[in-house]
């Protein structure tokens, strides 16, 4: 990798990078994401509410921060611990009526005294960087989450790749593959040694596997009595993983190991967002009957001396507490005939999912790749939908590794990298 520049990176998985809402390109977003902002105070005045403290900047403009979140907030070695970054101030020190006996300015930023006794320092950079303007938020907001870029069958023409051994080896290259996993959704990783165990070894890059009652992996080939339809030949609707657990996995890998030679065994992705996007603009009734509709899922059975019994409930559609997408839970082979609703409103509900089925099958939203031997493909879970061609055994094997990641996991990862290579 020649830069650190988000634009070269993405051109390693062969896909443009998708911009940040709040910017025109991927250049301003990776800029306003990454780079430090250089602040000094030039006044402090009283707030006309008489609860907050006004900042004027050198630069021009203002903000305005509430006593009691400045009380809170103190840096200072008494209030805050410098290695394990974390709030040491008790509850019981913050009060209603918390104000400042004096304020001034320093070289560094706002020195405050408290009505308490407590002196308390506040550097200017760190001020600006959490002024309560939410247009100037968007750092925070790359570093939650990325964005994501929707897709459809156009995909695949350019379907993001990563060498295995270079991510093993260069943390660029990691952050890049896990870049693109989050804002893709997906990316098939090539050169992966044969045999089990490999999807343990990028674990051990990225952080812990997700342990589930399959295991810490699982192996996906025919089986003579099969506790779950993967491990027979037929072809498989697509679908999300685990929806029956609250829990659901963010992210599934799937190695190759043997891959199925005739006719049939490729892998269905479609990005269900992309889908759930067209319902919400163009059939709204069916969208929000799918969001606002809970549905049970269930899964019983055996693994080794384990029995296990999985019920979750959620809506087929999920939103996150904005109301944008979070995640896509469909799944005909786990989704429980116990349906609490009325007659109605479950007729209504069947009219909208098989509409949301139309969309996914779609060839407009649907891609169709056959994994093959040292390939990896890594998806976002809780986005897309998969499925599988079936195919006849009589004309070979197929066995292929699986695994899970939590979100958690590859997001704190994403993150610590960004700041090692001095991109946040």
């Amino acid at each position: 990798m020649r830069s650190a520049s988000g634009l070269v990176r993405w051109a390693a998985v062969g896909v443009p990078a998708a911009p940040c809402p709040a910017h025109t390109s991927v250049y301003t977003c990776w800029r306003a994401c990454s780079s430090s902002v250089s602040a000094a105070v030039s006044s402090v005045t009283p707030h006309p509410s008489s609860t907050s403290l006004q900042v004027f900047w050198k630069g021009g403009g203002s903000d305005v921060y509430p006593y009691l979140w400045l009380r809170d907030n103190c840096q200072c070695p008494n209030c805050f611990h410098s290695t394990a970054f974390a709030r040491m101030i008790p509850l019981d020190h913050l009060h209603p009526n918390t104000s400042p006996k004096s304020v001034q300015v320093s070289e560094t930023g706002v020195e405050v005294e408290w009505t308490d006794g407590h002196l308390a320092s506040y550097p200017a950079d760190w001020l600006h960087r959490r002024a309560f303007d939410t247009t100037r938020h968007t750092h925070q907001q790359c570093l939650y989450k990325l964005p994501k870029k929707l897709w459809g069958s156009e995909l695949s023409q350019a379907l993001p790749t990563a060498s295995f051994p270079s991510i093993m080896a260069d943390d660029a290259a990691l952050l890049n593959f896990l870049t693109a996993v989050e804002q893709l959704g997906v990316v098939v990783v090539r050169g992966v040694r044969e045999g089990v165990g490999e999807i343990q070894r990028l674990t051990e890059r990225v952080g812990h596997l997700k342990v589930t009652h399959y295991g810490k992996t699982f192996t996906v080939k025919e089986e003579a009595k099969p506790d779950n339809l993967a491990y027979t030949t037929s072809t498989l609707d697509m679908h999300s993983d685990q929806p029956y657990l609250c829990d659901t996995p963010g992210i599934q890998l799937l190695h190759c190991i043997v891959q199925f030679s005739g006719d049939g065994g490729d892998n269905l992705l479609a990005d269900a967002f992309h889908a759930a996007s067209h319902l919400r603009q163009h059939q709204r009734q069916h969208y929000h009957l799918l969001t606002d509709t809970i549905v049970d899922f269930e899964d019983t059975g055996t693994q080794g001396s384990h029995q296990y019994h999985a019920i979750s409930r959620r809506p087929m559609i999920q939103l996150d507490h904005d109301g944008s997408l979070d995640r896509i839970n469909f799944n005909q082979m786990v989704r429980s005939s116990v349906f609490q609703v009325g007659v109605e409103r479950a007729t209504a509900w069947y009219n909208a999912m098989l509409a949301f089925r139309d969309l996914v099958y779609h060839p407009q939203y649907q891609i169709k790749y056959k994994l093959k031997a040292g390939e990896m493909l890594v998806f976002d879970n809780l986005r897309l939908l998969h499925g599988r061609l079936g195919y006849t055994s009589s004309e070979g094997a197929r066995h292929l590794e699986g695994g899970y990641w939590d979100w958690d996991e590859v997001r704190s990862r994403r993150r610590v990298l960004s700041t090692k290579l001095g991109q946040s």
